[in-house]
């Protein structure tokens, strides 16, 4: 997936409508997550999403003027690691965003976050030294 400036919907989900991307993102996670299960390598920690300060899955999404949408989002990724853990204790849920310099910024986000009361447990930051990133 791309940083901040770059979120689209992959090519095998375009063309389908948000409660299909809800879905799909689901069942993506749903099926990750239990094949590393049945590896016996269930991770610690799944991060759902890359940078997502902007959203994800451009259009349906993208922030700001998704956040319905893109919380939905994050819950059925959320939702598809309870699926996929079967029996195993639940991974550690990080939000990652790229805004580790930016304070005011990183609060506005994740105040937002918190009022869908959306689950995780750890928060995830890029930093970059001079900027953004490309």
């Amino acid at each position: 997936m791309g940083g901040p400036g770059k979120q689209p919907i992959p090519k095998a989900w375009q063309g389908k409508s948000h409660q299909e991307l809800v879905a799909a993102v689901f069942e993506y996670t749903r099926d990750t997550i239990a094949a590393f299960r049945d590896a016996g390598v269930l991770p610690d920690m799944v991060q759902i999403g890359n940078e997502i300060v902007n959203g994800m899955l451009w259009p349906d999404g993208k922030l700001p003027d998704n956040w319905d949408n893109f919380a939905q989002l994050i819950y059925a990724g959320v939702n598809g690691v309870d699926a996929g853990r079967g029996n195993n204790p639940r991974p550690k849920i990080m939000i990652h965003i790229d805004r580790g310099a930016d304070l005011k910024r990183t609060k506005e986000f994740f105040d937002k976050i918190n009022s869908y009361d959306i689950p995780y447990d750890i928060i995830g930051q890029s930093y970059y030294r001079g900027g953004m990133a490309a």
